[in-house]
């Protein structure tokens, strides 16, 4: 589903948020996903560079030579893809709005699907599903850590009383807007899913996040590997000269 392609670019961004503070900042950072299914496993390895200067935040990705813009002030997503000197343009709001609809068309699609499934095959079915897309309970703990120099609390996310991620903020880089406005966007029913991440004080300098469903098994480990505060031209968060503006994943999935 291509829908998922940009939310999964969110996943990238929502280490970092548009800061207060006078100039901005630039880091490095690299996220490794590890895949364990029963055929064996996957890892991948991204590395990635963010651009905070006020209300606009930017994440180039090494890899697939695609950044991708949010403005806050105008409310607006930018998928820019550098190969094809290409842009999407999708308003923040159509984008949780996505997220909300793929949801309620999740449920009654697993209902029918499990109507031919015998009894305990539906329960396993149930549960699982009540795993993924339960809410994440967010609690602070009294460990500490330096990341680049910056001390940082851990913070422990459980879903359903197991163990789902942990995230390590600090609060001595001030932040404008919440951590939990960005996990929101990520995946369907994300609203309420990561209300609780508004507990986080401070910007999140690494994760470990970990979900398994239908016998996969996935783990996100995501950290910043350099941090250097300078002032950044307006010039870095436009759309090229020359790209052209194409139609949003977002309007190609409405069509189907």
């Amino acid at each position: 589903m291509k829908t998922i392609k940009y939310l999964t670019l969110i996943s990238l961004m929502t280490m970092f948020v548009a800061g207060s503070a006078i100039g901005g900042y630039v880091l490095e950072q690299e996220t490794s996903v590890d895949m364990h299914h029963t055929m064996g496993g996957d890892k991948s390895k991204e590395l990635s560079t963010v651009y905070i200067e006020d209300d606009k935040i930017k994440t180039f990705d090494k890899s697939e030579n695609v950044s991708t813009i949010i403005d806050f002030d105008s409310k607006v997503l930018y998928v820019v893809d550098h190969d094809k000197e290409t842009y999407q343009e999708i308003p923040l709001e159509e984008l949780k709005t996505a997220a909300e609809d793929a949801m309620a068309q999740v449920n009654p699609q697993m209902q029918e699907a499990m109507k031919n499934m015998p009894p305990e095959q539906q329960e396993m079915m149930k549960k699982m599903m009540g795993d993924i897309f339960s809410p994440v309970t967010i609690n602070k703990t009294d460990e500490t850590k330096s990341i680049l120099g910056y001390k940082c609390t851990k913070y422990e996310g459980t879903r359903q009383g197991k163990e789902a991620m942990e995230i390590w903020a600090t609060d001595e880089l001030k932040i404008e807007h919440n951590y939990s406005d960005f996990m929101q966007l990520q995946i369907p029913g994300g609203q309420e899913m990561f209300k609780d991440f508004s507990k986080i004080e401070g910007m999140p300098l690494e994760s470990h996040m970990s979900m398994g469903i239908a016998g996969m098994k996935t783990e996100t480990h995501t950290i910043v590997t350099s941090i250097d505060k300078k002032d950044i031209s307006s010039s870095e968060f436009e759309i090229p000269s020359g790209y052209q503006k194409t139609k949003s994943d977002l309007e190609e999935f409405y069509k189907k």
